[in-house]
Formats: C-alpha cells, sequence, structure tokens
C-alpha cells in the first residue's frame, strides 16, 4: 500500500507549498504516516527475513531498516490520528494564533506516547493505551469532514468535500476497527513480528483496493485533491499549441486595453471639438496609467503563466479599485450600463497591484460584455469576511451556462463569439493570479439571463487596515448628460 500512497503523499505536499493549501498539506503528512503502517509491517515480516536468509544484509543496513519499522510503526500508531484531525481542522477558517495553538495542544498526546514508548524502549506496543485517544481524534476528524461538506455552498467544492468523505470514511472506520481496536499489542523481535489480538477474529485487508479504486475513479472522472487524469479531446490545433501561453496572456491583457484606449480617443475627439482642454489632460492621465500597466504586465508575464512573478506592496485597494472604474466610464457610457460599487475609502492590502488590477479588469470587462440588454446594472462589493478580504464582481448579464461553468478557469476555453479576438486566457490567468497571493477566485452563482456573481478572495493575513465603508452609485446615462 506504501507504494500507492507515498508517491500521492509527495505530490500533495508539493503542491500544498504552490497552492498555500493547509488542508492538502495535512493530507499529504496523513497518507506518510498511513503508508508507514503498510510499510513497517512488510520491512518486518516479508523484506527482512529474506535479506538476512539470503546475507543481502550488513549491519550496518540492517540497523538502519529495524530502525524505520521502529519509526514507522510509531508515526502510525501515535501520529496519524493527529494527523487526520489537523488535516479536517484545517478546512475551517480560522486566525492564525488559533490555529497553531490548536496545532501544539492536539499535539501533545502524540509526543507524550513516543516519548513514553521510547523511555525506555522495550519493543512492546501496547495499543490499548492509545485507543480512546484514537477513537476521540478520528471521530471527532470524521465529523469535521462531513460538516465540512455540508456547510459548502459552492457547488464545485461541495462535490470535492463528498470525495474526501466517501474515500476518507471508509480508510479511517476500517484503520480504527483492525489496528486500534482488534490489535491490542504489538512485539517486535529480533526476527519477527508479534500481533496479540482478542478472541474474536477479523479477516482481509480490502481497504488497499478499496483507496486504489477510488483514486484511479476519482482521478480520471471528475479530479481530486489537484489530480486530474481526465483523457478528452484534443481541441487545439498543432499551430495553436506552438503559441506560448505567456504570449497569448500579453496579447490578452493589451485586448483589454485598447479596447479602453478605443473609447478614451472617441471622447478625446469630442472634447477637442468642444475645447474642454481641463477633462482632455483627465483623459490622457487616464491612458498613460492604461499604457504603464501594460509595460509592467509585459515585464512580469515570463514567457509562460507558470512563470507569473507577483511583487507585494502596500496598496490601498479602493483606490486600485476607483482606478480601474474611472477608466471604463467610457465603456459604461457607451452601452449605458449602470455601475454601484459598495467599499471601504482605506482598505489596504499587500498585493501586486498591477496583476490584481488586470483581474479586477477582467472581470468587470467580462461583465459588462455579458450584457446584453438596456438597464444593465454592475455592482461591485469589497467587503471583509471570516476568511479574508473579499472583492465581488456582480451583473445582470446573460449569465452562463451550468454545463460550461466547470470549464471557464480552464486555458483557452471561452463562451464569448469571435473566438479570434477572444483567447481564452482571462479568467485562467486571473485565477492562477489570485493562487499566487495565496487567494482564489471563485464562480459564487451564475443563473441563465440573470447574471453571474464572481469573488476575488484575499486571505486575512494580506489585509493591513480597513475602516468603515462608503456606498456609490454611478449612472452611465446620468454621466454622459454631465459631459
Amino acid at each position: 500500500m506504501f507504494l500507492i500512497v507515498w508517491p500521492l503523499a509527495l505530490y500533495l505536499l508539493q503542491r500544498s507549498r504552490r497552492d498555500k493549501n493547509a488542508n492538502i498539506w495535512w493530507i499529504g503528512l496523513f497518507l506518510i504516516a498511513g503508508g508507514g503502517g503498510s510499510y513497517f509491517y512488510l520491512m518486518k515480516v516479508g523484506i527482512l527475513p529474506y535479506l538476512q536468509e539470503n546475507a543481502m544484509l550488513t549491519p550496518w543496513v540492517g540497523n538502519f531498516l529495524e530502525a524505520t519499522v521502529i519509526g514507522f510503526m510509531l508515526l502510525y500508531y501515535y501520529v496519524l490520528p493527529y494527523l487526520f484531525l489537523m488535516s479536517a481542522i484545517a478546512l475551517f477558517p480560522l486566525q492564525s494564533l488559533s490555529r497553531y495553538v490548536i496545532v501544539l495542544i492536539a499535539s501533545v498526546p502524540s509526543v507524550w506516547f513516543v516519548v513514553s514508548h521510547l523511555s525506555p524502549y522495550s519493543g512492546n506496543l501496547y495499543i490499548q493505551a492509545v485507543q480512546p485517544w484514537a477513537v476521540l481524534y478520528m471521530g471527532a476528524a470524521s465529523l469535521f469532514y462531513l460538516a465540512a461538506w455540508i456547510r459548502e455552498t459552492d457547488p464545485v467544492l461541495k462535490s470535492n468535500m463528498l470525495r474526501l468523505n466517501v474515500v476518507f470514511t471508509p480508510i479511517i472506520v476500517w484503520s480504527l476497527l483492525k489496528d486500534f481496536i482488534y490489535t491490542e499489542q504489538i512485539t517486535l523481535t529480533a526476527n519477527n513480528l508479534v500481533m496479540i489480538n482478542p478472541d474474536w477474529h477479523l479477516q482481509g485487508n480490502p481497504i488497499e483496493l478499496w483507496l486504489f479504486l477510488l483514486l484511479l475513479f476519482y482521478s480520471i472522472r471528475s479530479g481530486f485533491l489537484g489530480i486530474k487524469v481526465r483523457i478528452e479531446r484534443q481541441r487545439l490545433d498543432d499551430s495553436m499549441r506552438t503559441i506560448s501561453y505567456g504570449t497569448e496572456l500579453i496579447n490578452h491583457a493589451i485586448k483589454n486595453d485598447v479596447q479602453k484606449l478605443d473609447y478614451f480617443l472617441e471622447k478625446l475627439e469630442t472634447l477637442a471639438m468642444e475645447g474642454k482642454t481641463e477633462e482632455i489632460r483627465i483623459i490622457t492621465r487616464r491612458m498613460s496609467l492604461i499604457t504603464g500597466q501594460l509595460q509592467q504586465m509585459s515585464d512580469d508575464i515570463k514567457g509562460k503563466s507558470e512563470e507569473i512573478v507577483v511583487h507585494d506592496k502596500t496598496v490601498d485597494l479602493s483606490a486600485l479599485l476607483q482606478q480601474i472604474l474611472d477608466g471604463l466610464e467610457p465603456m459604461l457610457r457607451d452601452r449605458s450600463i449602470r455601475l454601484e460599487y459598495h467599499y471601504a475609502d482605506d482598505t489596504w492590502i499587500r498585493c501586486d497591484p498591477r496583476h490584481v488590477a488586470e483581474v479586477f479588469t477582467n472581470l468587470c470587462i467580462n461583465a459588462v460584455e455579458s450584457i446584453e440588454r438596456d438597464n444593465g446594472l454592475i455592482r461591485v462589493n469589497v467587503r471583509q469576511s471570516k476568511n479574508g478580504l473579499d472583492v465581488e464582481v456582480k451583473d445582470n448579464g446573460k449569465g452562463i451556462d451550468p454545463y460550461q461553468a466547470g470549464k471557464i478557469f480552464e486555458p483557452f476555453f471561452t463562451t464569448k463569439k469571435h473566438s479570434e479576438r477572444n483567447y481564452g486566457l482571462g479568467l485562467s490567468y486571473a485565477s492562477c493570479v489570485m493562487q499566487k497571493h495565496g487567494g482564489e477566485l471563485r464562480l459564487v452563482e451564475s443563473r441563465s439571463h440573470g447574471g453571474s456573481l464572481f469573488r476575488m478572495r484575499f486571505p486575512k493575513k494580506r489585509l493591513v487596515r480597513r475602516r468603515i465603508g462608503v456606498t456609490s452609485e454611478r449612472a452611465a446615462i446620468d454621466l454622459h448628460a454631465k459631459n
């Protein structure tokens, strides 16, 4: 079993560092400890005797392998319940200090069991002593996983939580029953491993087959723990494959800003004819900001999407969003779209302002392009939640087909017409940027002809300070009338 579990665990640990996902991190450690259960048994009962019988062991290698047997045995029985509980707690939002306190306090039984076993070491492991603790930790963790699935509202994340419950619940129940309740004591001798069991009998070990089949099924069908091996027909032709992802991202950024520049140029022509020099200066300053952002974007994207570089600065988020909304005014006026926004006038976060600005611009332009009727409305809301700072963009446009909602963050996928001008990279890039910030971009809701709601979420650790918000409203028609 460890040959199946450990490669998966190493992959999850590497992915958790990249995505800053605590749940995946603890699951990776849990799988290492879980695989250790089969390792120490197979090593002691099968591999070591075979190597000894065939004189294939030196004293040093033999002592080292014996030490790994003891180490993984202690890891399995004394640490595995703790790791599983931590993976479940990581699913719930907690302050950093509270999380560290829980991690330390919950680790006390594991540390105490290991120390007491090794001082002095007798070769006997009395599992009856840890049974109540294992049942408490594993039972609580299973309930936390169930609660996380019940409370989740996002359909995609809810499905993933259901898969976690389906996979882990049978594993935990079987491990408790076979290894912590059915087994009362383990004794390591020089040449063998003796397991003392109660009078009743428990035979078979189907959990390895269960785990392998479920992982294979879920990974191929719908993705699980960040693994996706779905076999699909490649829809990009050979010429598209040769185009680097980063170059396409630059093209996408240019397309968005060229649209805004076109609107500004039309406005400049009108203002010049009317002799409004002060307004012309305002427009030219905004155009200068757009061209500067494009230059910085081309510097930051290094050849392909995996190399997006994030440079953190302390930023007034409300001022950043206001600058972008000001730049969108001509587009809103042209389409008679009303804009409402609510955000704090002093919201400061640590982020890369250029990438965050491009993400927000993508969401706003997508919202504008989705509105195909009069009385268009876009609402921008910035609010603090339990999980961090949320920036929400909601429109009353045509919405997203539910069958396509799961693909909108995939590179080169687009629901827009004129695919030769829409590369299908905006949301893919935006999602990548938010992950680089330790946050996420999520489609919260979307209804056919009822609009969509997207949420950018920054983790609490990026929030610098926040004051009471103010609400404002702009009517595109009124703005047009004033000018």
